[in-house]
């Protein structure tokens, strides 16, 4: 369903206002990983709702017209580019917390066994913080569709689309990273029978996320023309079965699945 902008707005102010409280938190609380990763999640939260404020806000303002005019119902071009470039903000803000919890603490291992890198705490930065790089990503690759730069006809926006394209690209496969790194960590968090179900509940999330992000990067890659995305289309699938395999509900990964396998026909037909 499509979502307001009053809405969006409104949720977009609550994320803020949750920012600001953790950001207390966190003053309070230096080393508190809990209260970092908090505000790591809020600053997510915020960032996803910004990004679809600038979507939303552009859809309003340009229409599928690529000469949009200056200004609609109080809205402007400068508030589309407020919006996405506040919400790529958000976004390095929160992989910066996310970091914080996924990076091994030694000393607070060592003083008071607070964490270790084998932790609950540090899959759910992992996977947050590849969230978190993937919406940068969409951000970057969807900036031409959002003021229409395909239907442009100049060398200046063929570049940009090239340059956008890139960049996402990079951003997506660094999310897949991070996705990996969670699966990695859950198999040493595996050894504590206590947290074996929550483990394999994570590991589950995080093939699924990882199959995303080398789907989204092949998407990039295919328009690129580079001839890698066939290789990440076949990884990318490959992550969804993991996730399938184990036990993954929703669908999300058969959908992938059937995606990746679909794209893979068409490129060899």
């Amino acid at each position: 369903p499509t979502v307001s902008l009053e809405n969006l707005m409104s949720a977009e102010e609550c994320f803020a206002n949750a920012v600001n409280d953790f950001v207390v938190a966190v003053e309070v609380e230096p080393n508190s990983v809990s209260a970092k990763g908090n505000l790591g999640n809020a600053l997510l939260a915020r960032g996803v709702a910004l990004r679809a404020l600038r979507d939303a806000t552009a859809e309003r303002l340009f229409g599928s017209s690529s000469s949009p005019s200056k200004a609609f119902g109080g809205l402007s071009e400068e508030d589309v580019r407020f919006y996405g470039e506040t919400a790529e903000d958000a976004l390095v803000d929160a992989g910066k917390y996310f970091r914080c919890v996924a990076v091994e603490d030694r000393a607070a291992d060592e003083k008071e066994q607070a964490f270790s890198s084998s932790s609950i705490a540090v899959i759910v930065a992992l996977i947050a913080w590849g969230r978190a790089l993937s919406q940068r990503g969409a951000l970057v690759r969807d900036d031409a569709e959002v003021f229409n730069l395909y239907d442009s006809e100049n060398e200046e926006g063929d570049s940009v689309i090239e340059s956008n394209l890139a960049d996402a690209s990079k951003l997506f496969l660094a999310a897949a990273e991070k996705h990996r790194a969670a699966i990695e960590k859950c198999a040493s968090a595996e050894e504590d029978e206590s947290n074996k179900h929550l483990v394999q509940s994570r590991r589950i999330e995080a093939y699924c996320r990882w199959g995303e992000a080398l789907e989204s990067a092949a998407e990039c890659e295919f328009m690129l023309r580079s001839d890698k995305e066939r290789e990440l289309w076949m990884a990318a699938s490959g992550a969804y079965g993991e996730s399938e395999r184990l036990g993954e509900e929703s669908g999300a990964a058969t959908a992938g699945i059937e995606r990746c396998e679909a794209k893979l026909d068409d490129d060899t037909a």
